[in-house]
């Protein structure tokens, strides 16, 4: 089965030294096959689009983007789901300034914190 996830997250979806993968493909008995990583040139965010093809439609067939999961389809649909959830998101949140010390907390304990339990930069 193909898992199309932008190249630049794989290493986020990974974990250190692949122990997030390693987890997942313990627990659903589905093997994680990561493409090799393309030059820095032609990662798919810089590519541009291939002519012939509709804009709005997926990236399936670009080899740098495609994970390969093998093992039973439902394992698979699983796995794909929870790596699908891994993915990054960017969040913008307006705080006005007279906040922000109350935010960063005294040296940064309060941010540094929030960083650690909920897992954001």
């Amino acid at each position: 089965m193909k898992c199309v996830i932008p190249q630049r997250y794989h290493r986020q979806l990974m974990g250190l030294r692949g122990s997030r993968v390693q987890l997942l493909s313990r627990e659903h008995a589905v093997e994680i096959k990561f493409p090799d990583r393309a030059s820095s040139g032609s990662a798919s965010a810089e590519l541009p689009i291939p002519e012939g093809t509709d804009p709005g439609k997926e990236k399936e067939d670009w080899k740098c983007d495609t994970i390969i999961l093998t093992g039973r389809e439902e394992n698979c649909k699983t796995v794909e789901a929870i790596l699908k959830k891994l993915v990054p998101v960017t969040v913008e949140v307006d705080v006005p300034y007279p906040i922000h010390r109350f935010i960063i907390g005294q040296r940064g304990s309060n941010i540094r914190k929030m960083m650690e339990d909920y897992n954001v930069r």
